[in-house]
């Protein structure tokens, strides 16, 4: 079985981008400093991790408790995959495109731990009540190697279609987590 390690950076830096995240909730640092990725994820597990931005949020029973889980009523939120990536450490930040129908960015979240294995114990007790999957499909996807991303929800933004993001130069498919530049991030969310 081969493991790769996560890249580190210096903990004093990262963990003041997640403390200052926290403590000044939904504020975040984001300076060139700041690493940012581009996170596809499909729309039906879009809706549920992500309900202020679903298509129920504007409807006639958006105030109905029932349609809320414990993982899209909370801030802190898990996202499960097998990407091949390294590079994303403690107090990056996500930017969530929803593939398909939407093809737009429209949340942004800040790492709060990374793991890349594949151990059923260890992945459960930080999935619990974060993510949108069942014991047997996180059971499922550990059969590889699968990253899973802890992160706070920081906030929702007026939707970044892939015809602004390809204008600011992110070119291509958004099929797999992406880093982009930070002139690139502020051509498209400032």
């Amino acid at each position: 079985k081969i493991t790769r390690k996560m890249r580190q950076r210096p903990i004093e830096i990262v963990k003041l981008r997640l403390d200052y995240a926290v403590k000044y909730y939904p504020n975040y640092l984001d300076s060139p400093a700041v690493a940012k990725f581009i996170v596809p994820i499909l729309p039906q597990y879009h809706e549920v991790l992500f309900p202020d931005s679903s298509y129920w949020a504007q409807g006639m029973f958006s105030d109905d408790p029932s349609q809320y889980t414990s993982e899209s009523n909370t801030i802190k939120k898990a996202y499960i995959c097998h990407s091949n990536t390294t590079q994303i450490c403690l107090g990056d930040l996500l930017l969530f495109y929803r593939t398909s129908d939407r093809k737009s960015v429209q949340c942004i979240g800040i790492v709060e731990q990374t793991y890349r294995g594949g151990d059923i114990n260890i992945v459960l007790p930080m999935v619990s009540k974060r993510t949108v999957y069942s014991r047997g499909k996180i059971e499922e996807w550990l059969q590889k190697e699968t990253l899973v991303i802890l992160f706070r929800h920081l906030r929702d933004i007026n939707p970044v279609n892939y015809g602004e993001l390809s204008r600011a130069g992110i070119h291509g498919p958004i099929q797999a987590i992406r880093k982009i530049s930070h002139a690139e991030y502020l051509e498209c969310f400032k």
